[in-house]
């Protein structure tokens, strides 16, 4: 397998990476998913709400125990640095995490949550600490270019959140069982990163060198600021609608999101930061020309892939949350407002992944500074559509103002980017899944189409095929090997 000019796998190993990390994730997600099915129909409305209202809460302990620290440690690797980082690295995320941890439980205390409640918290925020510690080890995979171990973590941690699921309903275990089961899952995957960590070399030592690890802190924290800013904008919606509409609502909220979430991980963590993200520092290295090509390229990648899998489920529309949640899906919301959540959600994933791209060149770029005050701003514009909508609107205002946020950030970012480097590219990745999409559009509304679930989809593919498609599946090594770079802003 050819290597580059730092020893790393090339386009090749770029592609075996590629498909590692999207079956990692595929399978992760998908056993999530089926456990969340599981329990939806196991639990009660309000358990089921409480349940799911912690686990959103609780991925802000993923946040809050990182801090942006590993990705600087996947950065920092990909241009030669040495394991001692990783070191710190752990050993910064054990005092963060505790303290992630306690905050959050707080959280719950001042909101007056029942004791349900604040055990579910406990239980989830105990699991999402191990699997944090998960995220330490990916950046070094990501680093080495070994995604095969990150995505054997990853489908673990489905494979037994569907044992335990499983095993709630044999038992007919309650609320608490489905809590535990987000720690007992995390156990398998944190075992295993630390044995492919042996295999490739590294032995993990806890080093409490107090100025390494404020210097390691201060160094990721813009980032660590952005992430959690970035998290509250995604989860704190949850915490508006438990208060203002109840724990039924949360559950049909979040039942529309646990379908945008493992479409959005297509893109991220699979490809940003995964395995397209050491190529991408190193485009950085060699000069914006590069950096402008891999964005056009990404950007139609990403929306090709974003069309393809929203498309069908948009068509889907009730059908697909009757079969994913069970015939009480609706949980005593409006039919309309549910579905209206839904499309939100699915509007979200193209959004989303342009704001990782944007956002994963900077983060290539160590260019910071900038990104918490936008990410902030968003936040701050999201919170107070919040207060003013929620109660009148309900959970189809939180969707629209998801939408919202998340574009804004990856406008406000990109425009970042113009400003510094001039033109990004974006738009010469832009044209052919837009123009496909809008001859799609038109192509169903002039003449009835059988099968519209599948055949909308299929019709976008070869209305982009048609239109030079082909092109992106070359990846761009060199200046000429991608069409679509021609295409400026």
């Amino acid at each position: 397998m050819p290597l580059d000019r730092h020893g790393r796998r090339g386009s090749l190993g770029r592609r075996a990476n590629s498909v590692f990390m999207l079956a990692g994730q595929i399978t992760g997600k998908a056993g999530l998913l089926v456990s969340m099915m599981i329990y939806s129909r196991i639990l009660e409305d309000g358990a089921f709400g409480r349940l799911a209202l912690a686990t959103a809460l609780g991925v802000l302990i993923l946040f809050l125990g990182d801090m942006g620290v590993s990705v600087l440690v996947t950065r920092r690797l990909s241009s030669g640095g040495g394991d001692r980082l990783v070191d710190e690295a752990l050993t910064l995320r054990l005092f963060l995490s505790i303290a992630g941890a306690a905050l959050m439980l707080s959280f719950g205390l001042c909101q007056g949550y029942d004791p349900l409640q604040m055990k579910l918290l406990l239980l989830v925020s105990a699991g999402f600490i191990l699997e944090g510690f998960c995220e330490t080890f990916y950046g070094r995979f990501r680093a080495c270019e070994k995604m095969v171990f990150e995505a054997l973590s990853r489908a673990a941690l489905g494979f037994f959140s569907v044992i335990i699921a499983v095993a709630a309903i044999v038992l007919r275990a309650g609320p608490v069982f489905a809590g535990a089961g987000y720690l007992v899952r995390a156990i398998p995957s944190v075992s295993l990163c630390y044995a492919a960590a042996r295999r490739t070399g590294y032995t993990p030592v806890l080093r409490f060198d107090t100025v390494a690890l404020l210097n390691l802190f201060k160094a990721a924290f813009p980032l660590g600021l952005m992430g959690l800013l970035f998290a509250a904008v995604q989860r704190l919606d949850n915490a508006f609608i438990k208060a203002v509409l109840g724990d039924e609502a949360v559950a049909a909220y979040q039942q529309c999101l646990r379908v945008h979430e493992p479409l959005v991980l297509l893109v991220a963590p699979t490809l940003l930061p995964g395995a397209l993200f050491p190529d991408l520092c190193r485009a950085v290295e060699a000069g914006w020309e590069h950096v402008r090509e891999r964005i056009t390229w990404m950007t139609e990648v990403f929306l090709v892939l974003a069309a393809l899998v929203c498309i069908p489920l948009w068509n889907s529309g009730h059908g697909l949350l009757a079969i994913l949640w069970g015939d009480g899906y609706l949980r005593g919301m409006d039919p309309a407002a549910v579905l209206l959540t839904l499309r939100g959600a699915l509007l979200l994933v193209p959004v989303t992944f342009i704001f990782h791209l944007f956002l994963a060149v900077c983060l290539a770029e160590e260019r910071l500074g900038r990104i918490p005050v936008i990410v902030g701003s968003a936040l701050f514009v999201q919170i107070a559509g919040l207060f003013l909508l929620t109660e009148k609107y309900g959970i189809q205002a939180a969707a629209a103002l998801q939408c919202l946020s998340v574009g804004l950030m990856a406008l406000a970012l990109g425009l970042d980017c113009r400003m510094r480097h001039g033109p990004t590219g974006f738009a010469g990745g832009l044209w052919r899944p837009l123009t496909a999409l809008l001859a799609t559009l038109a192509a169903a509304t002039l003449f009835p189409i059988p099968l519209k679930v599948l055949s909308e989809a299929a019709m976008f593919f070869v209305f982009w095929l048609l239109l030079g498609g082909r092109a992106v599946f070359r990846f761009p090594g060199a200046p000429s090997s991608y069409d679509g770079a021609s295409h400026g802003d």
